[in-house]
């Protein structure tokens, strides 16, 4: 069977799990062993820290005063720029074989910024995901909490043979 990566992660951080086996004798669950982590502090700034300065402004046609907006705030830019760089890693991940099975788990804003960065053959290991901000939880009770949603893949696993 494929080993299965667990990634839980938000805006700031994400964390990567192995399951290392099915089951704990002194917790109920599956083992999980923490693999990697990436950190992206910029993650906890405010629109403000991010920008340097004011919007620019141009002049139109009749003289008038426009303001230049974005249509991405800088706090989304980032999010999305660390969105990337976290399916970077699983893709380079997946290419040396590291994983079969993959779980997702990360707030619905990021879960959403995975999908849309992820390429298609990773995101074709994506075997449950989960839209939950568990990013602050932490790694002892990752485990038990995460075990029925682990179970749950590896008994579609068993059904449907994927």
């Amino acid at each position: 069977m494929d080993k299965l990566w667990i990634v839980v992660c938000n805006h700031t951080n994400a964390r990567i799990f192995e399951q290392t086996h099915k089951r704990r004798l002194r917790r109920p669950g599956p083992g999980i062993s923490r693999v990697d982590t990436l950190l992206h502090p910029q993650g906890r700034l405010h629109t403000g820290d991010l920008v340097s300065d004011r919007q620019g402004r141009v002049f139109g046609r009749e003289f008038r005063r426009h303001g230049l907006t974005s249509t991405v705030s800088p706090t989304e830019h980032d999010a999305e720029q660390f969105a990337i760089e976290i399916a970077n890693r699983l893709d380079h991940a997946r290419t040396q074989g590291d994983f079969g099975r993959l779980m997702v788990v990360a707030s619905p804003e990021m879960l959403g910024l995975l999908r849309e960065h992820m390429t298609g053959a990773t995101y074709k290991t994506v075997v449950a995901s989960l839209d939950k901000n568990l990013a602050g939880m932490d790694d002892r009770e990752l485990g038990p909490y995460l075990s029925p949603h682990i179970g749950e893949t590896e008994r579609d696993v068993r059904l449907y043979g994927t």
